[in-house]
């Protein structure tokens, strides 16, 4: 009569020390997620600011770009001096 009760609680025993295991596996498992989550999130963060000041910089060369004239119509050029013959 006492083997069944020694051979449940064997049984009982394994049982909890395999929750036990797969409990610490899994907060591991969440551990490394949330870690992988947290980490995405903010490199996100940096490249969505990164992209913002590359635009800006991008808008600023554009404005560089339309305020070019061109300096070769000067004095010192004859293509818009007036002919003297």
């Amino acid at each position: 009569m006492l083997l069944p009760f020694v051979i449940s609680c064997f049984m009982l025993s394994l049982l909890l020390i395999n929750l036990n295991t797969l409990a610490t596996v899994l907060i591991i498992l969440f551990i490394f997620f949330a870690f992988v989550l947290i980490t995405g999130i903010i490199k996100s963060a940096k490249l969505k600011r990164e992209n913002e000041k590359l635009e800006r910089m991008s808008k600023t060369i554009e404005e560089q770009k339309n305020e070019y004239q061109d300096f070769t119509e000067g004095h010192l050029y004859s293509n818009n001096n007036p002919k003297t013959d």
